[in-house]
């Protein structure tokens, strides 16, 4: 497949289909890939400094990318650290559709799940096109028929659910990606309404307040839960 991969880049950039390839194997586990161009007319102008950069890229897997980008957030020991031990337990599934630097977060929720042995814990991303909602916890997923109205009673409008089990650990680790759009139809400014929005999330998993339509003021009039909380007792006992 990566061999495949080579010959179609070379022949794409250099404008022919006269590529040929042989194998040569070398020490231990390398394998080094000899490549002939034939142009009719004269090899074109291929910037080879690029070129050699997107070979390079082809060679490269998820996990090297994931290494990379978590090296690049939390300094090299704890970046490979980190790698070692969260990046095989994502499943082919994720890897496919997940890139390394969106991986990052959810490692980093998932760290904080398991170092402070917390129930769960809300993360937040913007995506093109969508806000995604991310909820990380161990004991299974939430029924879908109790976290979609938690996030309509925000005011968001759910597209879609991704849920993901790690592998290892206690078998039974997950997160689920919910995708919202916000007023308009729109992903949510999370500099803005981010840190609320998580908090009304956890703060309604946890009990600490209700679920209902007033929780919409936390995204589009600027309150916490807490505040949305004395507004709720004052419609009752008004």
């Amino acid at each position: 497949e990566l061999l495949t991969a080579f010959t179609a880049l070379l022949r794409e950039r250099f404008a022919t289909d006269a590529v040929d390839t042989h194998t040569v194997l070398g020490e231990g586990d390398r394998v080094r890939v000899h490549a002939n161009v034939h142009v009719p007319g004269g090899v074109p102008d291929v910037p080879l400094r690029e070129l050699e950069q997107e070979l390079i890229s082809l060679t490269r897997t998820w996990d090297d990318g994931l290494r990379e980008r978590l090296v690049d957030r939390f300094g090299p020991s704890r970046g490979r650290a980190l790698a070692a031990q969260w990046g095989p337990r994502f499943p082919e599934y994720y890897r496919a559709s997940v890139e390394p630097v969106m991986a990052v977060s959810d490692i980093e929720c998932f760290d904080r799940l398991e170092r402070e042995g917390l129930p769960f814990v809300v993360g937040l991303q913007n995506e093109p096109g969508r806000t995604r909602v991310a909820l990380y916890k161990t004991g299974g997923k939430v029924e879908l028929g109790e976290a979609m109205p938690t996030l309509e009673a925000l005011g968001l409008r759910v597209i879609e659910e991704v849920p993901t089990r790690l592998l290892g650990g206690d078998g039974d680790t997950w997160v689920q990606d919910f995708g919202v759009l916000g007023p308009g139809d729109r992903p949510l400014d999370l500099a803005a309404v981010g840190e609320r929005l998580a908090d009304c999330i956890a703060a309604v998993r946890r009990g600490d307040t209700e679920s209902d339509t007033l929780n919409r003021l936390v995204v589009v009039a600027g309150l916490n839960w807490r505040q949305v909380n004395i507004l709720r007792a004052y419609r009752m006992y008004r």
